[in-house]
């Protein structure tokens, strides 16, 4: 089984293979690869029963508290952005917005493999 660090690191990472299967979309077009894949809500599956679990220790539990917080404000900044798109803002902010979470993303897997605690900025706190 996982330690603790890398069970948690792999919390924080499960968002990017959204976009991976967003790539597998756009450059490989297999049928099972569509394009809204990175909104479904199998992006904070991991995080939610990290928290659900009662047997995990306080640091896997504050670290999936924080990517779950984390998971559900992207999905609302997406939301948002595609919303924008309509008006053609958005298509600027979608670029900065996928950078930005992923190296936010980055950074905190990296924090959590070190044990090191992280919090996402910009995060809206739904889960205390």
């Amino acid at each position: 089984l996982l330690s603790d660090s890398a069970l948690v690191s792999f919390c924080h990472l499960v968002p990017l293979f959204s976009y991976v299967m967003l790539l597998g979309d756009v450059w490989i077009s297999l049928p099972w690869f569509w394009g809204n894949t990175f909104l479904l809500p199998w992006r904070i599956v991991l995080p939610l029963l990290l928290l659900l679990l009662q047997d995990q220790p306080i640091w896997v539990r504050q670290n999936a508290r924080e990517a779950l917080n984390f998971q559900i404000s992207m999905l609302i900044y997406w939301l948002v952005t595609f919303a924008l798109m309509r008006l053609l803002v958005g298509f600027l902010l979608v670029i900065p917005l996928a950078v930005a979470e992923t190296l936010m993303i980055i950074i905190a897997a990296v924090k959590a493999g070190e044990g090191k605690p992280f919090h996402y900025p910009l995060t809206i706190r739904f889960v205390q």
